[in-house]
């Protein structure tokens, strides 16, 4: 990759794709290449997997090994007058308003993390400024992250419902954890002697001014969260909000109820957001919450389960099959389970309802997650 340096942003890789269009009369000397088609940004793996079976997520990835970042794509463009430095511009708007922003010293610009089947603008501009170009990314899904010390990060959005819209990308995240839980001898998670953050400093440029992450919510127990019994609760990226919501275990009865029901109070505030959540290995308790919110918001039962085993892909530690002891709650609300409705989406509207969830609450952060 060439070297290059960001401003107000932090490095980022993309996904790319369609059509540059150029004004034939601009007399810039910087001409930017052409993107006839869509470009993905997964790896080929990634890509077969989504492509394909879900069941045959073990020809893919084993959880053993980080294999859950994005690849990286890059803008080209030529240069008649040689220039030794460029100010590229990228923006979902023509009039670049919210642009990401990088000074490279090559013709060619590499960046993570752009949003899945996006219409963008770009630009590049030396004494001079190129004509618009234009770009459009693939549709495939999920919308995996890059973010250096943390595995399995990924957008909730971007994925197509049921209600013929796509959720809103760029507002909650799921992932790892940010910091290290510490192991004893016996495997167990215990409160270590300090606190080991295992986000970079990159990772944290990421997180905030890229993703611009509002809130964290750490759903580890207490005793299992990497916080010595002195640490202050606070994020390991400073200046977010914290919030913990403590789950033993990733039963959506139980003794968790009424922890889900505080998490979905927190989704239905607008003022939280955007929001990464997380447990350990961003699995198990964070599927089941992703399984819900996804369920919810009328992403089908195909699409979650493939989201649920795209961990796989992540440096999780183990394999995850289907079906296992861990994602007990896709049986309790199948058609089969122990919850009414003719839809995936109806019987975790009435398990939420079962758990004391209002009904206010739920549309609040379906609609704020649909964008309506």
């Amino acid at each position: 990759m060439k070297k290059f340096r960001t401003v107000a942003v932090a490095t980022a890789c993309i996904i790319m794709a369609t059509v540059a269009s150029f004004s034939a009369c601009n007399s810039s000397p910087i001409k930017l290449e052409n993107y006839d088609t869509p470009l993905d940004f997964h790896t080929p793996d990634q890509l077969s997997y989504m492509q394909g079976d879900y069941e045959a997520i073990a020809a893919y990835a084993h959880g053993v090994e980080e294999k859950s970042r994005p690849n990286c794509i890059t803008l080209k463009w030529t240069d008649s007058s040689s220039s030794d430095q460029y100010k590229v511009e990228i923006s979902e708007f023509a009039d670049y308003s919210n642009a990401l922003t990088y000074v490279v010293e090559e013709t060619e610009v590499s960046v993570y993390n752009l949003k899945i089947a996006t219409n963008y603008y770009w630009r590049v501009t030396t004494e001079e400024t190129s004509a618009m170009g234009t770009f459009k990314t693939s549709d495939v899904g999920p919308r995996n992250i890059y973010v250096e010390g943390v595995t399995n990060v990924r957008d909730m959005g971007g994925r197509m419902t049921s209600y013929g819209k796509r959720m809103v990308q760029g507002i909650l995240y799921r992932g790892a954890r940010l910091n290290k839980s510490d192991v004893n001898d016996d495997g167990y998670k215990t409160a270590p002697q300090e606190f080991v953050p295992e986000i970079t400093e990159n990772g944290i440029d990421v997180f905030v001014n890229q993703l611009k992450i509002k809130t964290e919510i750490d759903i580890r127990l207490l005793t299992r969260n990497g916080y010595p019994a002195d640490k202050p609760a606070e994020s390991t990226v400073p200046g977010l909000q914290y919030l913990r919501i403590p789950m033993n275990g990733n039963s959506a009865i139980g003794d968790n109820a009424e922890k889900v029901k505080e998490f979905m109070e927190l989704l239905a505030d607008k003022n939280n957001y955007p929001i990464y959540y997380h447990c350990n290995i961003g699995t198990d308790r964070t599927g089941m919450l992703s399984y819900l919110i996804g369920g919810l918001c009328g992403m089908s039962e195909e699409d979650l389960m493939k989201d649920y085993l795209f961990s796989n892909f992540g440096n999780i530690g183990e394999a995850k099959e289907p079906h296992n002891s861990k994602n007990k709650y896709v049986e309790l609300l199948s058609a089969e389970g122990d919850y009414e409705g003719a839809t995936l989406r109806e019987r975790i509207e009435n398990y939420f309802i079962s758990i004391g969830v209002s009904a206010e609450t739920y549309t609040a952060v379906r609609d704020i997650l649909l964008g309506n």
